[in-house]
C-alpha cells in the first residue's frame, strides 16, 4: 500500500524550492494571483497576528509583511517548514 502522506511530503519539498520563482500555470500562477487578491482584502481587516495552514513557502505572508505590520505564523505540510515563524525574517521555531 502507498503511503500518500509521504509521497504529498516529498512532492511538496520538491516544488517548494522552485514555487516562489516560477509562474508555472500548473503550480503557481493563479495561487499566487488568489493571493494577491487575499492580500487586498486583508488590508482592509484589523489584525494584530495571522495565522496560515498550508502556507506552503510563505508567499502569501511574505506580501502581507510588504504591507501590514503584524505577526505571521505558517504551517506547512512539509516537516523541514513547520513551524515557520515569519515575523520578522523566516526561521525555525
Amino acid at each position: 500500500m502507498k503511503d500518500y502522506e509521504q509521497l504529498s511530503k516529498v512532492h511538496f519539498d520538491k516544488q517548494a524550492k522552485v514555487y516562489d520563482r516560477t509562474d508555472t500555470m500548473y503550480y503557481s500562477k493563479y495561487p499566487k494571483i488568489s493571493c494577491k487578491h487575499v492580500e487586498q482584502y486583508l488590508k482592509t481587516v484589523e489584525f494584530d497576528s495571522m495565522l496560515d495552514v498550508g502556507c506552503g513557502t510563505g508567499f502569501l505572508i511574505d506580501l502581507l509583511r510588504k504591507s501590514k505590520t503584524a505577526d505571521y505564523y505558517g504551517l506547512a505540510l512539509s516537516p523541514c517548514r513547520q513551524p515557520v515563524n515569519l515575523s520578522s525574517e523566516r526561521k525555525k521555531l
